[in-house]
């Protein structure tokens, strides 16, 4: 198996089982940075397969190789742009978790239309995931996490896991990412949403 992919090389759409030697239940990993939140859960959770996608290519390229290095076959990186990828190439119904770990919050208001949470993106997460498939939303942004999960609650197709109107200031042990021991290291907290696909 290839670690790393191409968008030029995905169908459309794409079922991204055939990219694994073994059928399990997906996880999406968005923005994946260095690789390291979702190659520990690879590795701890192997029951799931798991996709990576980081739009830089040094960052796939390392991903790639610490695929490579710890000879994990449920795991693989795309190296292209989420939201390229996210409305041709997905499959109805067909990720069981997606996770989205500190994106750019874009503060400046000029550039807040360049942020990832949209009602339109949600449309999107909703589209792929499976029912009663799980979203993680996590920031060091109190703005932006309101903001999302504001999107969230208001969006038809999915309930908060953690109660209503509820964020989450403790990570689960999985989300402690290397973004958000940064923030911790600026003392800042991070937030921690969790809402589950119900129709």
């Amino acid at each position: 198996m290839d670690s790393r992919l191409f968008i030029q090389d995905l169908k459309k759409p794409q079922d991204f089982h055939e990219y694994f030697s073994k059928k399990q239940d997906l996880v999406l990993d968005l923005g994946s940075g260095m690789g390291e939140f979702a190659i520990e859960l690879a590795q701890t959770h192997p029951h799931f397969n798991y996709i990576c996608v980081e739009k830089r290519m040094p960052r796939a390229r390392a991903i790639a190789e610490r695929i490579d290095k710890r000879s994990l076959t449920n795991i693989i990186v795309i190296q292209t742009r989420f939201e390229w990828l996210i409305p041709h190439c997905f499959f109805h119904n067909h990720f069981h978790t997606i996770y989205l770990n500190f994106p750019d919050p874009w503060l400046k208001a000029k550039y807040s239309s360049r942020r990832t949470m949209t009602t339109k993106f949600l449309n999107y997460v909703s589209d792929a995931l499976i029912l009663n498939g799980n979203f993680h939303f996590a920031t060091d942004v109190d703005e932006y996490a309101q903001f999302g999960h504001d999107l969230l609650e208001d969006h038809p197709d999915f309930i908060n896991q953690l109660g209503p109107q509820v964020i989450s200031k403790e990570p689960p042990e999985i989300q402690k990412t290397l973004f958000y021991y940064h923030a911790q290291n600026d003392n800042i907290d991070s937030n921690f949403i969790h809402f589950t696909k119900v129709k």
